[in-house]
């Protein structure tokens, strides 16, 4: 691809520090970082993307749309802090805080990404190039995003009294991790950019697309595009074995063990072997507060929620309650407060701090629907009460924020299901009175719903997640579980087993194949040993 325009001489990296910093927690540093030696120049077909792109990064090109892709191993990360480096030299590009870090001045150059994770690895990722200064925003903060409730429908829509980082003195945004991004909230981004404002996308187009929403991210398709396509990182089986997947574009090549200078491909010999060494590595990781150390990476979320299960129990003790001070969770998604504003806007890592049993009524208990649909019409004629909900009180600390803390309520395992039943009849009563002509008590039943739905927050342990959840973020060791080979989608299967594949940065740890044990196995590619 030509370049359209031209920096005189090649770009050499600036002076290469350690990005390990400490993790979210503060405890154990972090390695998230490919595994071998850091790059220091720009390939040839690097540079093409930097000759390219550096116009936009000098704030040369107003209303420019730009995107840069690129598979695992081709250098993206190297590239990226090479031109925003160049960012920082428009003016305002750092913006100014004033007291509590809240924006005096917001920046002029806008680096988001979609999940909490995925920004505090990038922050890493710079700092390792001696970008320490540069603070990446999630997509939704960035855009002041606020939820919109339409009956039993939810929207995000930016907030014009929010805090946005987006706004006037906006010169250049730049997304990371854009296949994790919707059609929907790309045309949110696009719709809050002013006028003379670039845009520049970056991210994996062999990756996944959000959950619901097949298509590619529109950013992609922007006018000005570079691409690379030559694998640059060290020939470690992990990279090789993504790369063979990648170039398959359906099903998978079997697993066997492989061994680099810097990472290893681990094929245990069944599930059992490979469930005990999983168990041993989170144990350890949570042993030294390493989150980031060992996770494992599932389709389901059910065996998510089995290998969680089995792993809090070694860790806490069968008897321990399901959340326990110095946890560390992920939120499921935003966390509502109580005005229904977001506390945590996107799914983000937490530790708990304070963790306390609560019970009591919620609001709507007392209605008639409500407490037949849960105790019966013979129980509700009789006047018994429904049971009290149970639920925990928990404060917990924000990852790669410690000084920021969210308060919020996690409803009791075992009572979900009915909680979901009662706002069931809730929403159906709304229905009902809408469908009469009742549009006043339609309305009320309406906001109850949602008051209702925003008195519990949803998180889960950290460990094991599903591949969906796991994109925009890397692990020392990942254990990729056997059930990704379950998807009878061969498309599907190999785009999992791909992002699964490439979260890993030294280990990855998976069943061997046994003989026509797995659809959609293709024929056998070597990888590296």
């Amino acid at each position: 691809m030509a370049p359209k325009h031209s920096d005189a001489g090649r770009v050499p990296a600036r002076g290469i520090t350690s990005a390990h910093g400490r993790n979210g927690f503060g405890s154990h540093p972090i390695l998230p970082e490919a595994s071998g030696p850091r790059q220091e120049t720009l390939t040839d077909g690097q540079q093409q993307a930097f000759d390219l792109l550096a116009p936009t990064f000098r704030g040369e090109t107003p209303r420019a749309r730009c995107v840069l892709t690129g598979f695992a191993g081709t250098g993206k990360t190297f590239l990226t802090a090479r031109l925003i480096e160049l960012a920082l030299t428009i003016p305002g590009a750092l913006g100014e805080r004033g007291d509590f870090g809240k924006w005096k001045v917001p920046p002029a150059v806008v680096i988001t990404t979609p999940t909490h994770k995925a920004a505090r690895q990038l922050e890493r990722a710079l700092a390792g190039y001696k970008l320490h200064r540069v603070r990446v925003a999630t997509l939704h903060s960035a855009l002041g995003l606020r939820p919109v409730r339409n009956e039993a429908v939810e929207t995000f829509q930016p907030d014009p009294q929010a805090n946005q980082l987006i706004g006037d003195g906006t010169v250049l945004v730049v997304l990371d991790e854009s296949s994790m991004i919707s059609a929907e909230l790309a045309g949110l981004l696009e719709g809050v950019m002013p006028p003379g404002a670039a845009l520049v996308a970056i991210g994996d187009p062999a990756q996944l697309q959000p959950v619901g929403d097949s298509t590619l991210c529109p950013l992609f398709e922007a006018p000005i595009c570079a691409h690379l396509s030559e694998v640059v990182r060290h020939a470690g089986p992990i990279l090789e074995l993504a790369t063979a997947t990648r170039e398959l574009g359906s099903g998978r090549p079997p697993f066997v063990s492989a061994a680099g200078d810097q990472s290893a491909v681990v094929a245990h010999k069944g599930f059992a072997t490979w469930q005990r060494a999983a168990l041993k590595a989170c144990i350890n990781a949570s042993r030294e507060g390493d989150t980031d150390g060992s996770r494992v990476l599932c389709w389901t979320n059910a065996a998510a929620d089995r290998f969680n299960g089995i792993l809090h129990a070694a860790i806490y003790g069968r008897d321990a309650a399901p959340w326990v001070v110095g946890q560390p969770v992920v939120s499921v998604g935003a966390i509502p407060g109580p005005d229904g504003l977001p506390i945590v806007s996107s799914t983000c890592e937490m530790e708990l701090a304070d963790v306390c049993p609560e019970e009591g009524s919620i609001e709507g208990d007392e209605l008639q629907a409500v407490r037949e649909v849960l105790l019966g019409k013979r129980k509700t004629k009789a006047g018994e009460q429904i049971p009290a909900w149970q639920w925990w009180a928990i404060e917990a600390r924000i990852s790669g924020n410690p000084w920021r803390t969210a308060s919020f309520r996690v409803l009791a395992l075992e009572q979900l299901p009915s909680w979901r039943k009662a706002n069931n009849i809730i929403a159906a009563a709304a229905r009902e009175h809408k469908e009469v002509g009742n549009e006043g008590a339609a309305k009320d039943l309406w906001r109850l719903f949602w008051r209702r739905k925003d008195s519990f927050a949803t998180i889960s342990p950290v460990w094991a997640m599903t591949v969906h959840k796991a994109q925009g973020s890397t692990f020392r060791q990942v254990f990729l579980h056997p059930d990704v080979g379950r998807n009878p989608d061969p498309a599907s299967l190999n785009q999992l087993t791909y992002v699964g594949i490439t979260r890993a940065s030294h280990a990855l740890h998976v069943v061997a194949d046994r003989p026509a044990a797995i659809t959609g196995l293709a024929p056998l590619v070597e990888v590296a040993a």
